[in-house]
């Protein structure tokens, strides 16, 4: 690969001339435009199979270190011809070895040759060799007229993290005014990123402003507001609860003010982006100008409506952007679990009715039975947080069908005292942080998945 080119340029040309010139007629050999043979770019490039080192923990808790192989080809190169790049919007798993890069295909129209890192020159490309990408390399493409030459910046893109890591931070700003609230406690994460936590402490309601960087400040609620009806709208913009003389909102958590309704929902179950949903003493409501007017709503099996420890979630549809999924769990009339269904047309224009989810038939697989729940939505799917029968609290599960099965969530789980009674409220933000609180220690957490966090490429 670190052969000059020079001789063999010329050789290209003048084959391409020859190649030219020899399906002419004598009279016609003065006359070749080789303008028509002035093409030099890359048409397609797919990567080869590439090796990857994963560090792994093994049972007694050491690192241990494997090679395992990479699919180039599922990782699609993009070709920009204006900007004369070549790169990969996905980026490689974390640990891909850059440096020994083969590819299966490099198409081009015109001979192709790599510029030396070392003396700048043009070398040899082969696809048998390996290249090293692990800074940016530049390749020529020129084309058979012996003028026209193209260069293009081949850049391959490595994760520099795994992205399917979680970690679990903490902080204990607001440590003494969360702690010892009563279980019931809400929590929602503002537009500006801040964590909320609404519970009742020594007998009055209060909102919690808890900055991941900063000082937490404790605010009294109106009169009346039920800390655990609060809802929040999916992107924290705006917020909804109940208090004795009718429906309030909030942008900030802070502030409320008094929402004029037709009617008042007994409970608050979700605020999707459109729609806010509630339970009346026929079954679900709905409203879709911010509470000030409220539409019965039609129930498959009413016989299996929740009746108490209701919470809902929100689920961006995975199959149009227009729509969300909207999930409700609670206990029915004789106690047992209960999930409900409905998809919102962010649009306005279709209408769709709440339809019960049966449980399956797998006992490992249903929801489990958790008092002072705690719904949110998390990486396409729901994690659900609450109270074991114990008081202490539960492990964190999760649905990955909008509540049709239910199992242990793969994420860590949180290091929460298990010999005392503890509520847990959760909530998550616009940047995927899920945010926790508990009521033992009044302890903050925060964590997410690291791709969730990655940029989107451009």
């Amino acid at each position: 690969m670190k052969r000059y080119v020079h001789l063999m340029m010329a050789v290209l040309v003048a084959l391409a001339g020859v190649t030219c010139t020899s399906c002419l007629d004598d009279d016609d050999a003065t006359t070749v435009d080789y303008s028509e043979y002035n093409d030099c770019i890359v048409n397609n490039v797919v990567l080869g199979t590439l090796y990857r080192q994963v560090t792994t923990v093994t049972p007694a808790g050491k690192d241990s270190t494997y090679t395992t192989t990479v699919t180039g080809s599922y990782y699609p190169m993009h070709i920009d011809h204006i900007n004369a790049r070549i790169f990969n919007t996905d980026s490689l798993p974390a640990g891909t070895n850059p440096s020994k890069v083969l590819f299966s295909t490099f198409s081009t129209t015109g001979a192709v040759t790599l510029v030396s890192d070392v003396t700048g020159e043009d070398t040899v490309f082969s696809m048998n060799d390996t290249l090293d990408c692990s800074t940016v390399r530049y390749i020529k493409v020129h084309a058979y007229d012996g003028v026209s030459v193209r260069r293009y910046a081949l850049h391959l893109n490595v994760h520099r993290e795994d992205g399917n890591t979680f970690r679990w931070g903490t902080h204990s700003a607001a440590a003494s005014m969360v702690s010892g609230m009563q279980p019931g406690l809400r929590m929602a994460v503002r537009t500006d990123g801040v964590p909320v936590v609404f519970g009742q402490c020594g007998g009055e309601a209060v909102a919690v402003t808890v900055p991941w960087q900063g000082d937490a400040t404790q605010t009294p609620l109106p009169q009346g507001l039920r800390p655990e009806s609060i809802v929040t709208a999916p992107d924290g913009s705006r917020m909804y609860g109940l208090s004795a003389t009718g429906l309030m909102t909030s942008t900030d958590g802070t502030a409320w003010t008094a929402v004029a309704s037709n009617a008042v929902p007994r409970h608050l179950l979700l605020c999707g982006s459109r729609t806010l949903v509630g339970m009346g003493s026929e079954g679900f409501m709905a409203s879709a100008d911010g509470g000030q007017t409220w539409t019965a709503e039609e129930a498959d099996e009413p016989q299996c409506l929740p009746v108490s420890g209701m919470t809902g979630a929100v689920l961006p549809s995975r199959t149009d952007s227009q729509l969300e999924d909207l999930v409700v769990v609670g206990y029915d009339a004789e106690g047992h679990t209960v999930v409900w269904r409905r998809t919102d047309d962010l649009a306005g224009q279709a209408t769709f009715n709440w339809f019960y989810m049966p449980q399956t038939d797998s006992e490992t697989m249903q929801m489990p039975h958790l008092t002072g729940m705690t719904l949110v939505p998390y990486d396409e799917s729901l994690l659900l947080f609450g109270q074991q029968a114990d008081g202490t609290a539960a492990p964190i599960y999760t649905t990955r069908d909008n509540g049709r099965t239910w199992q242990l969530a793969s994420i860590d789980a949180l290091p929460f005292d298990a010999s005392a009674p503890n509520a847990v409220g959760a909530a998550v933000g616009a940047d995927h942080f899920i945010y926790v609180t508990e009521t033992a220690t009044g302890r903050l957490w925060r964590g997410r998945h690291n791709r969730l966090g990655w940029a989107e490429a451009q």
